[in-house]
């Protein structure tokens, strides 16, 4: 699993080149991106044809996100503890 926090800077990047590579590694089964502005996620998720992935997307604080590799769920809302908004 990797975790990815998107700062305004890097958004671009991380969306797209950045993010691409990341895909490519073999035994990567999530890919999460946090916003840092606001409450938003994106989970891509492998699926099991080769070079597709599933996405979940959510700016819902009360949503909770499937980790299917770990057998866990993920609260938005802890993702985002402490985390004051402007």
């Amino acid at each position: 699993m990797l975790v990815e926090v998107l700062s305004p800077g890097t958004r671009a990047y991380d969306l797209g080149e950045k993010g691409n590579r990341y895909r490519a590694i073999g035994t990567l089964q999530h890919y999460l991106l946090i916003d840092s502005l606001q409450p938003y996620a994106a989970l891509l998720t492998r699926a099991e044809r080769p070079g597709q992935w599933l996405l979940t997307e959510t700016s819902d604080p009360a949503a909770v996100l499937h980790l299917s590799a770990f057998d866990c769920e993920l609260p938005l809302i802890d993702v985002y503890e402490e985390v004051a908004f402007n």
